[in-house]
């Protein structure tokens, strides 16, 4: 789980659940404020990435799963990232669900990008419609995504999860 009180970066990790196929197993919950991910790989089986409450940016990012994989009720932004699953949504049979969620994309590219794959009621954004859709500003970003870090510090310290201690 990513702090709850918000202001994380993550940059060039990989976050997987090796848990196996078939099984319910978060890979991320993200629930703080103001989340930044710069080429993270987001991976599991089901249940990949709780994009949960508040706001959240993935910029250049990797996210696999088969089922259900990105879900939640955050407010979030996935710029040039690869997401992968053709058909996009999944209404778990209740079309209900289709009049309370926005699911609307543009000028999506990859794998998962197949439209002829895509379930009936999603919607391809003209570029007017997408405009509102492509700047920081939709999550209020601008006070506090940073820009794609260039340099990097030396890590001082090993983190382990050896149950050994020293």
């Amino acid at each position: 789980m990513i702090d709850p009180w918000g202001d994380f970066v993550g940059q060039y990790l990989t976050i997987q659940n090796t848990y196996g196929l078939g099984a319910k197993a978060v890979a991320l919950r993200v629930s703080g404020d103001r989340a930044t991910f710069f080429g993270c790989r987001i991976l599991s089986y089901q249940d990949t990435l709780l994009d949960d409450t508040r706001r959240h940016y993935y910029n250049n990012c990797y996210i696999e799963g088969a089922v259900d994989f990105i879900f939640g009720n955050a407010t979030s932004l996935f710029e040039m990232s690869n997401v992968i699953l053709p058909q996009g949504w999944d209404d778990w049979g209740n079309s209900s669900k289709q009049s309370t969620v926005f699911y609307r994309e543009y000028k999506c590219y990859g794998p998962g990008a197949n439209n002829r794959k895509m379930v009936e009621w999603s919607k391809q954004l003209m570029a007017k419609e997408a405009d509102i859709f492509l700047t920081k500003n939709m999550i209020g970003g601008k006070s506090w995504v940073r820009s794609t870090p260039k340099h990097f510090k030396k890590a001082s310290s090993t983190i382990s999860n050896n149950s050994t201690t020293h």
